[in-house]
């Protein structure tokens, strides 16, 4: 090594390089080295052209087996014919099951918050409704589900509909398929037969010989909404105001049961969203001008006002005359027939699986509420 080095020291020139005994450890030290340059540059581009267009976050949809398709679609179908024949109670009961089987136990626990459980509940909800209009997904090619709840295309690889600021901190690029989604689209893929079934038509009932409307087009946005809270607490504290005063009304709030108590607030709704339906349809018509509905004024001396009792099972029923017996059976609530004879259209937000989401969400917290001012 000391004469090599000596040799190192002596080197002037070239020509004393290539005749010293360095010169083949330089060749070697050059070779190998361009081999890893090389190598380095070929590993990067590859990674580039593997990944161009790609967003890692993205799950592609990974088939469903067939023999569970056929069986969510068995179900997806009984919901459907509920969802056509307006039988809303036990769609949403049928529902929300449904969606932990089939989507959310593959989804995992953590995957979706609980605004996001709120979002995606109502999406599904939305996209069933799509479905037994016998509308088809024109603008999807697969579904999944993205971490703020919203239904997607992950072939596409748009991030999401993040439109609202307080959403842009969650992670809205990655998605996840489920055996649901992979079911919902073999029912509304544009190739595949139209869904369809023979029902009468019934209050809150899906009509799909109705004109077609924007609900019905798809677009690659559709299924991405997010939930709003926006007339839900105005509503709860509405029926709050209703059945917390004074008078017959307060026997609603002390008799009925809290499970029953909860029936009631559905069933009010329910009862309110078939007068908003009415009075859509009488707008539409012409019937019923913008003026004349600002104007009207319920008036309980008219000979068409509209009298209802409530059940101890929390359902409210129609009645001609009160049974002013000694039968305890049934209560009444002018404040409740004052609303029910209003003319009025709800807000388009006040749907009744985001009415339902909202009252499981917060009914326990409304009825401790309500215990304590009665109290």
């Amino acid at each position: 090594y000391a004469d090599l080095k000596d040799q190192l020291m002596n080197i002037k020139s070239w020509n004393d390089y290539t005749e010293s005994d360095l010169h083949p450890y330089g060749l070697i030290c050059s070779i190998l080295s361009c081999i890893g340059i090389t190598y380095m540059i070929l590993a990067g581009l590859s990674s580039i052209f593997l990944s161009s267009g790609i967003d890692t976050n993205i799950t592609l949809p990974i088939p469903t087996n067939p023999d569970l398709i056929i069986e969510i679609e068995e179900v997806l179908g009984k919901l459907i014919d509920l969802r056509k024949n307006g039988n809303m109670k036990e769609y949403e009961a049928f529902l929300s099951p449904s969606m932990e089987k089939y989507c959310l136990h593959h989804l995992g626990n953590t995957y979706l918050n609980l605004p996001s459980l709120e979002s995606f509940h109502m999406n599904v909800a939305d996209m069933i409704s799509f479905i037994a209009r016998g509308n088809k997904f024109t603008e999807h090619t697969s579904l999944g589900v993205n971490q703020m709840g919203g239904i997607i295309d992950p072939s596409n690889g748009r991030p999401g509909n993040h439109h609202e600021a307080n959403w842009e901190s969650v992670s809205t690029v990655n998605s996840k398929p489920c055996p649901l989604l992979d079911a919902l689209y073999q029912l509304g893929a544009a190739d595949k037969k139209t869904y369809t079934v023979n029902v009468e038509t019934k209050p809150d009932t899906v009509d799909i010989n109705t004109e077609k409307k924007w609900e019905d087009t798809d677009y690659e946005t559709r299924f991405d909404q997010r939930y709003s809270w926006k007339n839900m607490e105005e509503f709860l504290d509405l029926v709050f105001q209703t059945v917390s005063g004074s008078g017959e009304c307060l026997r609603i709030a002390k008799e009925l049961s809290k499970d029953n108590m909860k029936s009631f607030i559905l069933n009010f709704y329910e009862m309110a969203d078939l007068i908003g339906r009415e009075i859509e349809k009488e707008r539409e018509s012409g019937e019923l001008s913008d003026e004349e509905l600002d104007a009207y004024r319920v008036d309980p001396k008219s000979n068409n006002f509209r009298k209802y009792v409530i059940g101890r099972e929390g359902t409210i029923y129609e009645t001609d005359v009160y049974d002013n017996s000694d039968n305890d059976e049934y209560l009444k609530c002018q404040a409740v027939e004052l609303v029910l004879n209003d003319k009025f259209v709800l807000d388009e937000n006040l749907s009744y699986t985001n009415v339902k989401i909202a009252i499981d969400e917060k009914f326990n917290e409304w009825y401790q509420k309500l215990v304590k001012k009665i109290q």
